[in-house]
């Protein structure tokens, strides 16, 4: 499976520049952060929430030549990135029952059970643009609602993973890695250390 790299901006422009580009002739543009990495105000570094696309590895994606595609070394059981993959009879179809959430969470991790190995490719990527906010009179019933939506997806979610693991039978190491604390923080330093030096020209 071939991951594009996942970027989201915090604000409307026509004009949006990802960390690999410089700004032009001083013009005034969007800048485009790693998807889920900050927080609305694109300030603050949410370290929890960075497991989701920070296995893409955004450092090595700024600083290799276009077009080149690199091995991920792991996934996080939280991984979602925006894949690019062949469709066939052995593709896993996504699960209707996670129409609530966990929908590109839960259909990730059973490739991964399945023995689908992830690359990435340097130069594409994607952007995630803001959803409409939901109407204030409605937001509190929301958030009730959707909690206890949450608690059956993660019900759900468990034993689909029990039954998919079963189901291959198979190593899931022996193709991809998971991701440790040290890995994680290790690519997520880079990320900020190459981010900062493109920043800075």
């Amino acid at each position: 499976a071939l991951v594009v790299a996942a970027f989201e901006v915090f604000g409307e422009s026509s004009n949006i520049t990802v960390p690999r580009s410089r700004k032009i002739n001083g013009e005034s543009q969007v800048t485009a952060y790693p998807f889920k990495f900050f927080d609305r105000n694109g300030q603050h570094l949410m370290k929890k929430s960075t497991r989701f696309h920070a296995p893409t590895n955004f450092g090595r994606w700024m600083t290799e030549n276009t077009n080149l595609v690199y091995p991920l070394e792991c996934v996080t059981k939280d991984f979602e990135p925006y894949i690019v993959v062949q469709k066939c009879k052995h593709l896993p179809p996504p699960q209707d029952q996670f129409i609530s959430g966990h929908d590109k969470v839960s259909w990730i991790r059973h490739l991964v059970l399945s023995g689908y190995a992830f690359k990435s490719i340097a130069g594409p990527f994607c952007i995630h643009l803001p959803h409409a906010r939901i109407a204030g009179k409605d937001f509190h019933d929301y958030l009730k609602r959707s909690k206890t939506k949450r608690a059956k997806v993660q019900t759900i979610k468990k034993q689909f993973y029990k039954h998919v693991a079963a189901a291959s039978g198979k190593n899931v190491s022996a193709r991809m890695h998971t991701c440790g604390t040290g890995k994680l923080n290790s690519l997520l330093n880079e990320y900020i250390k190459v981010a900062t030096k493109i920043n800075e020209q």
